[in-house]
C-alpha cells in the first residue's frame, strides 16, 4: 500500500463549510428579497472566510484563529438583527456561527482535541 500523506488523511471540517453556506445563501436570499446589497455583501464576504477557515482547519486544527474571529463578528451582527427584527433566518444563521465560533475557540485555546 502507498503511503499516504497528511492532506489525503484530514478529514474535512464539515461544520464549517455547513456554515459558510448558509450564511451565503442567507445573504443571496436577501438580496433576491428586497435587493439588499448589505447583506448579500456580509453573506457572501463572511461565507467565504469561513469557508476558507474551514479549509485551513482541515490540515491544521491550531490554525482556528480565522474561523472564531469571522464566524464570532457574522454571530455578533446577525444576533443583532436577529434581536431587532424577530425573523428567523437571522436567529438560524446567527445560532450556526456561534456554534462554529464556540467550536473554533475551542480549537484555538486548545479544549478540544486535534
Amino acid at each position: 500500500m502507498a503511503d499516504r500523506t497528511a492532506k489525503q488523511e484530514a478529514k474535512l471540517d464539515y461544520m464549517a463549510f455547513a456554515v459558510a453556506g448558509v450564511a451565503g445563501g442567507h445573504g443571496v436570499m436577501e438580496y433576491m428579497k428586497a435587493a439588499n446589497i448589505a447583506s448579500l455583501g456580509i453573506g457572501l464576504g463572511f461565507g467565504s472566510l469561513i469557508a476558507l477557515s474551514g479549509y485551513r482547519t482541515t490540515y491544521n486544527k491550531d490554525d482556528a484563529a480565522l474561523g472564531l474571529v469571522s464566524s464570532g463578528l457574522l454571530a455578533a451582527l446577525r444576533g443583532k438583527q436577529f434581536y431587532d427584527t424577530q425573523k428567523t433566518p437571522y436567529g438560524v444563521v446567527a445560532g450556526a456561527a456561534l456554534l462554529l465560533a464556540v467550536r473554533s475557540g475551542g480549537y484555538y485555546l486548545g479544549f478540544l482535541k486535534k
